[in-house]
């Protein structure tokens, strides 16, 4: 069965990336969505208070689905992220 990474590389073309350089941590200013697997991992390792309750409406607004999508994904911290607040990078990468 196809996971949802796989069906998101299926669809855009994108892959996962692992750069550290200061244009790619630049992107952690605004928390990225995660996968529904990738959110799971983050509960299951113990990290729920790092986790929200979002609405992602983009595909509406872009005319691609007739609805938002209510989802979860990690809370935005003053610096961005809240794994890049707490320096938590690797926390993501070993999970």
């Amino acid at each position: 069965m196809e996971t949802a990474l796989q069906r998101i590389i299926r669809k855009t073309g994108r892959r996962p990336v692992e750069c550290r350089c200061r244009l790619c941590r630049q992107q952690c200013r605004i928390p990225c969505l995660g996968t529904p697997e990738d959110i799971l991992r983050l509960l299951k390792a113990g990290y729920r208070e790092r986790l929200a309750p979002t609405r992602w409406a983009v595909g509406l607004l872009l005319g691609k689905i007739p609805y938002i999508v209510p989802m979860v994904q990690a809370k935005q911290e003053a610096g961005g992220c809240t794994f890049l607040a707490y320096r938590s990078f690797r926390v993501l990468k070993s999970l």
